[in-house]
């Protein structure tokens, strides 16, 4: 038996959650494209789709494949082919331009579904010419949280290593994930007659949750540096059959500066109100928090937005000591 134990000094937040640790490991190559001869063409294949090996292995009582295939790449269409051929042409394999670092990158990562260029700053100080920034989004399907997609930092040391062969020495590059920062809604509504509380108070978060979101397991653009304004909220929740009316609506934003302070941004702040939300850097993304603060009205009555306090924070979400 081998004890191990992992610890992590500085930077804890940069560190990748640990999901499993599992004995007798080894990998496989795909050996044959017929064996993946289906319907739909599919870049990944599933887990636990691998369940038995082609004959008995001795010793062998039971094959496990508890994560997605990686590094794969479908047969290149014509389309494809053309649309490399014409990059490789542009690029010409170096990367000078904020275009040729995101087209080698997608290149060579098939795993990674969008990148965005920041030339001339870092995660710290948005002026430092000579530098550029990488922010990597993993495709949905990869993702352990899709709503959140982090690259892991496997991913990102090896797309780091993987450019210097193609950038200047005097570039000082970052490779990092987008910056999420959660949004929590705040308000009174009253259900119309008929409805349960508890049951349409459950689904009334999970279809908010989804609107912010949308829908990343189809592998949208992540809005970098987006924006929520209050209408589209208050709109959207208008159109549920279940809701009569909504009051008393504001919104709060979780996020960390430039400086690496938290801040904690509310559209009714007193003497500030706001009606919306956006990014507070260009890298950051805008994403619902898990559960959402609904207060249920017997009847209805108009009621101005107050700023939170303490009673309206969650801990583990927005309530935070730096």
């Amino acid at each position: 038996l081998f004890w191990l134990r992992a610890a992590v000094v500085d930077n804890i937040e940069e560190a990748s959650r640990l999901l499993s640790i599992s004995t007798h490991v080894i990998t496989a190559s795909l050996d044959s494209q017929n064996i993946l001869s289906r319907e739909k063409e599919q870049l990944a294949l599933p887990p636990f789709t691998v369940e038995r090996s082609v004959s008995n292995i001795e010793g062998i009582q039971s094959l496990v494949q508890p994560i997605a295939s990686f590094n794969g790449m479908l047969e290149e269409k014509p389309a494809k082919f053309y649309t490399r051929i014409a990059e490789r042409l542009k690029h010409k394999q170096r990367a000078i331009t904020a275009w040729d670092y995101e087209r080698l990158i997608l290149e060579h990562f098939p795993d990674v579904y969008q990148v965005t260029c920041f030339p001339n700053m870092t995660s710290r100080n948005p002026d430092t010419p000579g530098n550029v920034m990488l922010v990597i989004t993993p495709r949905g399907d990869k993702a352990p949280n899709p709503v959140e997609p982090m690259a892991s930092n496997e991913l990102l040391y090896e797309i780091k290593g993987f450019l210097k062969d193609y950038t200047s020495t005097f570039v000082n590059f970052e490779v990092r994930n987008p910056s999420f920062e959660r949004v929590k809604i705040i308000c009174s509504v009253k259900f119309n007659v008929g409805y349960s509380s508890g049951f349409y108070l459950q689904e009334l978060n999970n279809q908010i949750v989804q609107f912010i979101s949308g829908d990343p397991l189809t592998n949208q653009r992540l809005d970098l540096g987006g924006r929520i304004h209050i209408s589209d909220i208050l709109s959207f929740m208008r159109t549920f059959p279940y809701i009569d009316f909504i009051t008393k609506f504001s919104m709060l934003q979780t996020a960390m500066d430039i400086r690496g302070n938290y801040v904690l941004i509310d559209t009714a702040h007193e003497g500030m109100e706001k009606d919306f939300l956006v990014a507070s850097k260009s890298y950051a993304v805008l994403v619902p928090a898990t559960n959402h603060q609904f207060n249920i009205l017997d009847e209805r009555q108009d009621e101005m937005p107050e700023q939170s306090g303490f009673a309206d924070l969650e801990i583990g979400s927005d309530f935070i000591i730096d």
